[in-house]
């Protein structure tokens, strides 16, 4: 869960709690017998962070067979994948499971499935021309809910032996951000016997349970690429003025919403879906292009939200480089 943030509003004060929605620093009294709590906030952590800046070849090095690697959703670094996809001569049996994965450096070829296969969690344009191939396999994935398995220490659980993510450089107190796409990047990096992160200067700060300590991650490699890769827009619609005519009609001042992804969707919003009204709440798992502007225009101000007033809640904001 994350609450919009603007990079420019600068954190200094000292680690707060889980209840603060500013970190989200995760800290149980008993932690489960899967959750790897490796903060140590005793460290130098700008000397840890310098020793274990590497390459993506250092990084992909770290991988052996017989692993099994978990990327949260849009998280992978095609850098990284790359590098990995490199080593399939070397590598057997080692298991890659994600959603939004690139087909990088032949990765998804039935060269390198051969040795490293990939299940996807969800299809996608990276991933269904591979699908329909039948080179690369698909496994739907609850998310959070298979941390069950590993948290209950059950023999038959997947557990995560390298986690990859994306995130920020590290704050002046040795802290990184998943930014706006977070879903469980944080509860699986947590679980993960080794973390690779991708360091990106184009994540945003934000709000929420969106902050790791370097303590915890073992690998950080540097990676400029656009958070959110380009994806051509599907052309425009003409039933989409109509339908957001009609939608519009549905949603009232003050009126908590959520809106799905998909063409109609964005094209509805792009339309003037929301454009005439106020005081509007946004609680969703996803957002479409289009509703970012409208917090900046007023649209959007949960100030008439029970559940976390003058928020902004969505597990992946922007779905776009807006």
């Amino acid at each position: 869960m994350i609450f919009a943030r603007g990079r420019s509003d600068r954190h200094g004060e000292a680690v707060p709690t889980r209840d603060s929605h500013t970190f989200g620093v995760y800290s149980p009294s008993i932690p489960p017998p899967g959750l790897n709590m490796r903060q140590d906030l005793t460290i130098d952590w700008a000397d840890h962070y310098a020793r274990n800046l590497v390459s993506p070849e250092e990084a992909a090095a770290a991988i052996n067979s017989g692993d099994h690697i978990w990327t949260a959703p849009l998280h992978a670094s095609p850098v990284i994948i790359a590098a990995l996809a490199a080593r399939a001569g070397e590598l057997h049996d080692v298991e890659l499971r994600g959603v939004g994965v690139p087909d990088v450096g032949g990765f998804m070829s039935p060269v390198v499935q051969e040795s490293i296969r990939y299940a996807d969690q969800f299809g996608s344009v990276y991933s269904r021309p591979a699908l329909d191939a039948r080179v690369i396999d698909y496994h739907p994935h609850w998310l959070v809910g298979a941390h069950k398995g590993i948290d209950a220490g059950r023999e038959e659980a997947w557990q995560i032996n390298k986690a990859m993510l994306t995130c920020s450089p590290p704050n002046e107190q040795g802290y990184v951000c998943v930014g706006g796409n977070v879903w469980d990047s944080i509860t699986s990096a947590r679980r993960a016997r080794c973390v690779i992160a991708a360091v990106n200067p184009g994540v945003v700060e934000t709000y929420g349970d969106t902050w790791l300590h370097v303590s915890e991650i073992d690998y950080f490699v540097p990676d400029d690429r656009p958070v959110f890769p380009a994806i051509p827009p599907a052309p425009p619609d003409p039933e989409d003025v109509g339908l957001a005519h009609h939608v519009g009609t549905l949603v009232r001042d003050g009126d908590t919403i959520q809106v799905g992804t998909g063409s109609h969707t964005s094209g509805m919003v792009a339309n003037g879906l929301l454009k005439d009204r106020h005081e509007l709440s946004y609680f969703g798992e996803l957002t479409v292009a289009g509703l970012v502007p409208l917090v900046a225009a007023g649209v959007f101000t949960g100030r008439m939200s029970t559940l976390h007033p003058g928020k902004f809640v969505a597990t992946l904001i922007g779905n776009s480089n807006e």
